[in-house]
């Protein structure tokens, strides 16, 4: 039964059902991971005039340029930018618009997967992918367009593959390649399809081994091919690594995302990945207690001979060897079980261990599996007769007729008992806020989630002043993820800085001096303590810190300003004199704090005369003339050269940067 003889209804009542079901998200506000690809990527805040940037890979260590090679996500992004700006109520709308049509497609290739079956088998499948709880995330969160749009393009290019073995049109299997590379430009999880064309070709062709080798020796290749090129792409670009050279920026220890990061041995791996089946399994099940975070403290490794992994391994391959030998006569069963550990096998951490443990949007394309089994279990329980009619072209309303009242009951509940909770669980993503407070209990033993909530209440603080109570809350956040793990870096890092901007140098020495010892080789730490000594105007403490962060960060320019002042007020004066010129070579862009830097020095060295000279030439930098005489005459004053103090004075009201007295 081909797709023609599908009445409209079924199409748009899931279209309707897909709308309706995350209408509730058309509302909020970015969260989470939204920053890297909108708010904070400069690349996507150009429009439509950007799209030839994002089709280039950047490497650089900025967080814009850690996302992977996504062009096609991130030109959608960009073309939304270009209707709304930073206002996110388009792109959530576009987010649930592509998961409509994404359930739509859905619906279609199942159908094409399941001929001998009436339409009403595809609907129901589509129907509980539509309303699970686990897509909350994807739908949800903007950044998680990369997850709608692979799997999108990775149906349609499916549909074109079954499509060529009913027509034998050769551009249906350039539909294929065109849609698969379409797929794996939105996000590389689309590689999870090569397998899954294999499986669905067994399936359509009724184990037809020689035409499935024969269409699957053209397209497996091509598919592999494009994966190739294009990874190779990614991985080598050197576009955008000048940038952050020598910076410092440092990148935290991945163990703080994935608390497997460092298991090594393979048995181990095993057992890792059998725990997490079993995980994603009982999130699929029962979504209860689902969270925006999975990693370490909320997760450790278990290793092979927990409990936990030895029934997740009976689970795994009691359902494997299920599918293996009897497939053909349980065959839609079998199909999505091998669809499901195809799609989640690269969540695994086997192969290639990834920097988050786990994530609901990491079961996103597997769920279409465990949709398929659940169904068809509870349909052969009911005894749903699936038998095509062929006479008619009926309606949903004239199909969903055939099934008897409690068989229509159950269904209804099950999807109704979903739907309820995915409507709740949007409501929680509607933030930053209403995501840290609301999963907050339940990671409680994470160090990220505690940062993450810091930073937001430091925005907020940043941008709508301080309260006692929010000041409280974010350092009681900061503490309680540095307590949690040594590895923590920026919390401690920002939880610093902020107390150095505060005047409290004590507790923000403590803080970096921490830092410093945790992470001997980087250069921030060093600033900061270095920083915090200049604020103390304990100079010469200062000073072999700030040489540190200079050799570990050779384009630190504040460490350059601070250390030649404190080469200058421990009266290595020379030191400072150079250390400031070779400032004025090395940063275009930081002439003013360099020419300041002298004007500090030479007036500690007690020339006056070069030191105003230096200080003058802040002004033409984009110093503030007004600051630069006010200091310059202070300068004068201190020394007791009234009459300088007084010419500068002058001419500064002449030039009309000061005011008469």
């Amino acid at each position: 039964m081909g797709i023609k003889t599908t009445h409209w209804s079924f199409g748009l009542v899931i279209m309707l059902i897909a709308f309706f079901q995350f209408s509730n998200t058309l509302g909020h506000d970015f969260a989470w991971d939204d920053k890297i690809v909108i708010q904070e990527n400069t690349r996507v805040q150009e429009g439509v005039s950007g799209i030839p940037d994002l089709l280039k890979k950047y490497n650089s260590d900025l967080r814009q340029d850690q996302y992977g090679y996504r062009p096609i996500t991130l030109i959608s992004f960009a073309i939304d930018y270009e209707f709304s700006g930073v206002e996110p109520g388009f792109y959530h709308f576009m987010n649930v618009l592509y998961f409509s049509l994404l359930c739509f497609v859905l619906f279609l290739v199942l159908k094409r997967i399941f001929p001998r079956s009436s339409p009403l088998l595809a609907f129901l499948i589509t129907v509980l992918f539509t309303v699970h709880p686990i897509h909350t995330e994807v739908v949800a969160n903007i950044k998680s367009r990369d997850e709608i749009l692979a799997l999108l393009f990775c149906l349609i290019s499916l549909l074109n593959l079954i499509k060529f073995i009913d027509s034998k049109h050769w551009k249906n299997i350039v539909g294929t390649v065109v849609f698969f590379a379409l797929a794996f430009l939105s996000k590389e999880n689309a590689i999870v399809f090569l397998p899954v064309y294999a499986l669905t070709l067994l399936k359509i062709t009724d184990i037809n081994w020689k035409r499935v080798l024969k269409i699957a020796g053209i397209v497996l290749p091509i598919g592999l091919l494009i994966v190739y090129v294009f990874t190779s792409y990614a991985s080598n670009s050197q576009l955008g690594k000048e940038q952050t050279a020598d910076l410092g920026i440092y990148q935290e220890n991945f163990i703080l995302g994935n608390a497997f990061f460092y298991t090594d041995q393979l048995i181990n791996k095993i057992g890792n990945a059998s725990y997490l089946v079993l995980l994603y399994l009982k999130d699929f099940i029962a979504p209860y207690n689902l969270a925006y975070y999975h990693g370490y403290g909320d997760l450790q490794p278990v290793g092979i001979s927990s409990w936990q992994a030895i029934l997740g391994l009976i689970v795994s391959l009691g359902a494997v060897v299920f599918a293996i030998f009897r497939f053909k006569k349980h065959p839609k069963i079998a199909y999505g079980i091998f669809f499901f550990f195809f799609s989640i096998s690269i969540y695994l951490h086997v192969i290639r261990t990834l920097s988050d443990t786990r994530a609901d949007r990491f079961a996103f394309f597997a769920s279409i599996g465990l949709c398929i089994i659940l169904i068809v279990v509870v349909s052969k329980l009911l005894k749903v007769d699936f038998t095509i009619d062929k006479k008619e072209k009926r309606s949903l309303s004239k199909t969903i007729g055939q099934l008897n009242l409690s068989q229509k009951v159950t269904f209804l509940l099950i999807f109704a008992l979903f739907s309820i909770i995915t409507f709740s669980r949007n409501s929680v993503w509607e933030n930053d806020f209403t995501l840290v407070e609301n999963d907050m209990e339940r990671l409680e033993t994470s160090a990220r989630p505690h940062y993450f909530y810091a930073t937001n209440l430091l925005q907020d603080i940043q941008q709508n002043g301080p309260s006692f109570d929010k000041e409280e809350q974010m350092i009681h956040h900061y503490e309680r993820s540095i307590e949690l793990s040594d590895s923590i870096y920026y919390a401690r890092i920002e939880l610093g800085t902020y107390l150095l901007g505060q005047g409290k140098i004590n507790e923000g020495s403590q803080v970096f001096e921490e830092a410093v010892r945790l992470f001997p080789r980087v250069s921030d730490p060093r600033h900061y303590l270095g920083q915090a000594y200049v604020q103390s105007e304990q100079y010469a403490k200062a000073i072999p810190h700030l040489e540190k962060s200079i050799e570990f960060a050779a384009k630190s320019l504040d460490s350059y300003y601070l250390l030649a002042v404190s080469y200058g007020k421990t009266g290595q004066f020379e030191k400072g004199i150079q250390l400031a010129e070779q400032g004025l070579e090395k940063f275009a862009q930081g002439q003013m704090s360099m020419y300041e830097a002298l004007g500090h020095v030479y007036f500690d060295k007690n020339d006056l005369k070069s030191s105003t000279e230096n200080t003058l030439k802040m002004i033409e930098y984009g110093g503030d003339p007004y600051t630069v005489y006010a200091t310059i005459i202070g300068r004068y004053q201190e020394k007791g050269d009234n009459e300088n103090a007084e010419r500068y004075y002058r001419s500064a009201i002449q030039q009309g940067i000061m005011t008469p007295q």
